[in-house]
């Protein structure tokens, strides 16, 4: 399990990595500095999605599969993604409606709001990708946490270079990073599902 979760999260760094590399070349200094400023928000706002409900879908899950209750089991599972998602989309909600606020108070930059609305989508489903490796973590299913954050990180590069390449700039990154955790939401819920 250890092997997989080092593995996992070292070849999506290192992905990752390559990426960020790549969309600043193409979008050049000002640009990348503008979609990174972009992300700080929705990212900062995100830490706010958790209150501790991961580190108890992985401790609670692994205690209930080693007593074999797999009832109880999945409704921790359950009702963890349901309270986080919760909270994902009040935050998405409050990122959204204050983009503008954020942007001109926070960063300085009121440029930057539209930027900053379509990034706070990715919170709703960056919660359900966290939630899902998290419980894949607690089900000793550690080979599934690494596919799914490789899966986010091979969609971030593909989508956020392609986009950028054909011409739309820092939207594209955006979008592109939006598009990558819809896609690991979406394969991390999949797999739950049928685990």
């Amino acid at each position: 399990g250890g092997f997989f979760l080092i593995s996992g999260t070292a070849l999506a760094t290192v992905i990752m990595a390559i990426a960020s590399i790549i969309i600043a070349r193409f979008l050049g200094p000002e640009l990348y500095g503008q979609y990174t400023l972009a992300l700080v928000v929705p990212q900062l706002l995100f830490l706010f999605t958790d209150l501790g409900i991961n580190q108890g879908i992985i401790r609670f899950t692994a205690s209930l599969r080693a007593k074999g209750e797999t009832n109880r089991l999945t409704k921790i599972i359950k009702y963890g993604l349901l309270v986080k998602t919760s909270t994902g989309i009040a935050i998405f909600i409050i990122n959204y409606v204050l983009a503008d606020f954020f942007a001109a108070t926070l960063l300085q930059r009121p440029d930057l709001a539209f930027y900053i609305r379509i990034a706070s989508i990715a919170v709703v489903f960056q919660v359900i990708a966290t939630t899902a490796t998290s419980a894949f973590v607690g089900l000793d299913k550690t080979e599934y946490n690494a596919l799914t954050s490789n899966i986010q990180a091979i969609a971030k590069a593909t989508i956020s270079i392609a986009l950028v390449l054909v011409g739309f700039s820092v939207a594209g990154a955006v979008v592109g990073h939006v598009a990558s955790y819809v896609v690991a939401a979406g394969a991390g819920a999949s797999l739950l599902f049928f685990i």
